[in-house]
């Protein structure tokens, strides 16, 4: 990595879901947050956000019409990242059924 870059945002995705499941499978508007120098050095802070747009709603936060705002102390960028996903595994269920 060339010391003149600089991480200016990031975005992740959890494969695992708060119920024990898996990711499910498709499209996912992932959050892009702006990174600040000083909270990167505790990727727990942004690690314990939302990741997904779906997420964000899910836990309660309004979308409201502006996309730039603060969560906690991590401010979301009006900037969008979309994945598509194909989750493979003998061991995990995207359905929570054994």
């Amino acid at each position: 990595k060339d010391k003149s870059e600089k991480i200016f945002a990031l975005s992740f995705v959890k494969l695992m879901r708060y119920d024990g499941t898996t990711l499910r499978d498709g499209e996912h508007d992932l959050i892009v947050y702006k990174a600040e120098a000083k909270k990167l050095e505790d990727l727990s802070l942004y690690l314990n956000l939302p990741a997904t747009r779906l997420e964000l709603e899910e836990k309660g936060y309004l979308a409201t019409g502006k996309n730039n705002h603060n969560l906690g102390n991590c401010t979301i960028s009006k900037d969008s990242f979309q994945i598509a996903t194909l989750v493979c595994s003998t061991k995990l269920t995207q359905n929570g059924m054994e």
